[in-house]
C-alpha cells in the first residue's frame, strides 16, 4: 500500500489477506476504515464476454461491499456495488 496526503491507492498488487486501510473521502468529508481482500482470478462477464479477471473486494463503510474486476494488466474493468445496485463495466 502506497499512500499520500490526501488519498490512499494501492499498487497492483493488492494484498492476499484482508488489509485494513484508511480511505479519505475529501467531498463528503469523512474518513473510513476499509478492508481490502484481493481474491485472486475469477470468471466475470463484462459487455456480455466471459473473462478471467483479478477479483478484489473492498468493505466497510457506507457501501457495505464494493467488487472491483481487473485484468492482467491492472486495468479496471467492472465494478459491483450491491447495496446502490450499481454494476459498470469498461466499453469495448
Amino acid at each position: 500500500m502506497i499512500q499520500s496526503t490526501p488519498f490512499t491507492y494501492l499498487p497492483r498488487g493488492a494484498p492476499a489477506a484482508p488489509t485494513a486501510i484508511n480511505a479519505i473521502f475529501p467531498r463528503a468529508l469523512r474518513r473510513e476504515t476499509l478492508t481490502v481482500t484481493d481474491l485472486g482470478p475469477e470468471s466475470a462477464t463484462v459487455n456480455h464476454n466471459a473473462l478471467t479477471l483479478r477479483h478484489v473486494t473492498v468493505t466497510g463503510g457506507v457501501n457495505g461491499i464494493v467488487h472491483l474486476w481487473l485484468d492482467a494488466a491492472g486495468h479496471l474493468q467492472r465494478i459491483e456495488i450491491p447495496s446502490r445496485h450499481v454494476v459498470v463495466e469498461r466499453l469495448p
